[in-house]
């Protein structure tokens, strides 16, 4: 079941909008994201670029769950990859490695 925030909690949504969607820069070091917890607007498109700042191996691969279907793959240090969505019902999801370790909240609302 879906984590529901706290609708009453004021939250400032991550990024900026561009183009009508909304862009969010991600650093990927090891095997932690910078922001580690995001918060976009239910059913706005959002990209997000991923930035791969010597991700751990397990963290080159990365799985969106009910965000997106393919894997984010970082291939080489330096390099930026770019995954755009439609932010689906209000809730908090994840992108996660295969191991779990890696774990960036991405919070609809």
């Amino acid at each position: 079941s879906l984590y529901k925030p706290d609708s009453n909690q004021a939250q400032t949504l991550s990024g900026a909008v561009a183009n009508n969607q909304r862009v969010i820069d991600i650093k990927v070091k090891d095997s932690t994201a910078s922001p580690t917890e995001i918060f976009v607007k239910e059913g706005e498109k959002v990209k997000l670029n991923l930035d791969n700042n010597g991700a751990s191996s397990c963290a080159e691969t990365l799985f969106g769950g009910d965000l997106f279907d393919e894997p984010i793959i970082l291939s080489e240090v330096g390099s930026e990859v770019s995954r755009s969505f439609t932010a689906p019902e209000s809730g908090q999801y994840a992108i996660t490695c295969a191991m779990g370790m890696f774990n960036l909240k991405v919070n609809v609302i």
